[in-house]
């Protein structure tokens, strides 16, 4: 419908023009500064604001603090619990086990009064793993269905990067309600595209002109 479209645009239209978005959340509001002196939002909100994770190289246990999304080589940040050197530290989201305890969460079908109880899931399933759930139980194909986030936890909507993450850094925890759109399209041939043309202006300095459009193939 009309809402995922303009969801879509404004999703990527905020990244076109430069606009940083914070999502909102138990966290949602809160700075970090990681040990790359870089701020950050930490979308870590809800009920999973405490998630705990193990170093796969290491070993080491301790809990996650911090989320950057746009970094995929140190996007998560470890304290650790065992008192050694370095007390905290940045990796690749793979690098990461990601634990807590088996949680339910509630889904609303878009349009219906269907409201689908999905359990039984743990913080590193994907996204993608939920979706294909969700289809089974409303019986469609995955590509016409559309996951979107409650938004006591996340902005906007999902992303395509977003379907390969955990559900626990995406916020997902015990209780949470999402909604589910099943569209009579594939989602998955919806494109944004983008043209930039420079021309030169009264002043004779260039400018640059984008348009960027929504397209389904």
């Amino acid at each position: 419908g009309s809402s995922f479209f303009n969801r879509v645009l404004v999703h990527e239209l905020s990244h076109v023009v430069g606009l940083h978005v914070v999502p909102k959340g138990s966290m949602g509001n809160k700075t970090c500064i990681g040990e790359r002196d870089k701020e950050f939002p930490c979308p870590l909100g809800g009920k999973l604001y405490n998630l705990k994770g193990i170093a796969k190289r290491s070993g080491r246990r301790g809990e996650i603090v911090g989320f950057d999304p746009q970094d995929r080589l140190h996007t998560l940040k470890l304290e650790f619990f065992d008192g050694q050197t370095p007390q905290a530290d940045w990796f690749a989201e793979e690098d990461v086990d990601v634990r807590s305890n088996p949680f339910a969460i509630s889904i609303v079908v878009q349009g219906s009064k269907k409201v689908l109880q999905i359990r039984s899931l743990v913080p590193n399933e994907t996204l993608a793993s939920l979706r294909g759930k969700v289809a089974k139980l409303l019986e469609v194909s995955p590509e016409r269905t559309e996951i979107m986030p409650d938004k006591l936890t996340y902005a906007f909507a999902y992303t395509d990067a977003d379907e390969s993450r955990g559900l626990g850094i995406l916020g997902v925890g015990e209780g949470a309600v999402l909604t589910c759109a099943v569209h009579d399209y594939d989602s998955k041939r919806l494109r944004l595209e983008s043209a930039t043309e420079r021309v030169a202006g009264e002043s004779g300095e260039l400018e640059a002109w984008t348009v960027t459009i929504l397209t389904y193939r």
